[in-house]
């Protein structure tokens, strides 16, 4: 079982996770990374993968395994390097920590120690594909168990494919009605769309993207996915079509 698996699995099933404890997840760190500034010097997948998390406050980050807290990064530094020189004794540096590591992460993340810059589109596009907490990484334990993207939306309502389908908007979307049939309803933000039933986001859509084969890809526990439990509501059992809106004419 991958760590992505293993914590959905703990999340959906249980035991709840202690206080910071979801932490130790190389992918949800990555998670935290969702407003991390553009300005910034230093990749978040490479900070992840040492053990930091971001606290929201400027490029400040902090260990989940000694919280130190690091920040003021300059273009260049080691991620690895200069958290072993302000917490030599931390049991990430040290090897000896809880650290749960993201075989996907690692395949884009500058090894263990070596200097990063900003961010690239390059290495990221993979990454970028799954769920947006940063830049498309891990759906958040508070996305999984309520829908919070958009507090607009009735949780209830979108259990319908039908509502599902009016939140779309025709010239963001190429196949709305896929989307919305597979379990989606839009964010309003860019091209992401939300699963009524596991909280998942996806993203960067493509053509040539079908929404149910990335819906199982990204998120394979999903109980609209598996099958279990979900209250969805097909258009098929509803009384009548129901089309998508029509696209306004500036």
């Amino acid at each position: 079982m991958s760590s992505l698996d293993e914590y959905l699995e703990r999340v959906v099933h249980g035991p709840p996770f202690l206080p910071g404890e979801e932490m130790k997840y190389e992918v949800v760190r990555l998670g935290t990374y969702k407003d991390w500034p553009s300005w910034t010097r230093v990749n978040p997948v490479a900070l992840a993968a040492v053990g930091f998390c971001y606290t929201g406050r400027r490029d400040v980050v902090f260990c989940f395994a000694c919280t130190t807290e690091v920040g003021e990064w300059e273009l260049g530094q080691a991620p690895f390097e200069r958290h072993r020189a302000v917490a030599p004794s931390c049991p990430m540096v040290l090897g000896r920590s809880s650290n749960v590591p993201s075989q996907h992460a690692a395949l884009h993340a500058p090894p263990v120690g070596a200097a990063s810059a900003s961010p690239s589109a390059a290495p990221l596009r993979e990454i970028s594909r799954r769920t947006f907490t940063w830049n498309g990484i891990i759906p958040s334990t508070e996305s999984l168990s309520s829908l919070r993207s958009n507090p607009s939306i009735d949780s209830c309502q979108v259990q319908s494919e039908s509502h599902r389908l009016r939140t779309f908007d025709n010239r963001r979307y190429a196949c709305p009605q896929e989307l919305a049939k597979n379990g989606f309803y839009c964010l309003g933000r860019l091209d992401q769309v939300q699963c009524a039933f596991c909280g998942g986001v996806l993203g960067n859509w493509r053509p040539g993207d079908k929404p149910e084969e990335e819906h199982r890809r990204h998120f394979p526990l999903c109980p609209f996915v598996t099958g279990s439990g979900v209250r969805n509501v097909s258009i098929e059992h509803e009384a009548g079509p129901v089309q998508p809106p029509a696209s306004s004419v500036s």
